[in-house]
């Protein structure tokens, strides 16, 4: 009966372990793309902003946050 329980909880962990791993790396990939996005709508906005005609309305703290999201 003991033998029972532990080949039970092992075939469990064998179920479950890969599961949570291929969930693990879904969630990683998803990530890259949405940081691939993030990127280049922040090189979109960035050149928005750098083409405008109106200098005085190009904020710096913006033009510094988008150094630091578009290398």
């Amino acid at each position: 009966m003991i033998r029972a329980k532990t080949g039970s909880a092992t075939v469990e962990a064998a179920l479950i372990y890969p599961l949570v791993i291929l969930l693990a790396a879904g969630l990683i990939r998803q990530a890259l793309v949405l940081y691939e996005e993030v990127q280049s709508d922040c090189e979109i906005h960035r050149e928005a902003l750098i083409s405008t005609l109106e200098p005085a309305g190009i904020d710096v703290c913006l033009l510094l946050r988008g150094q630091w999201l578009c290398p």
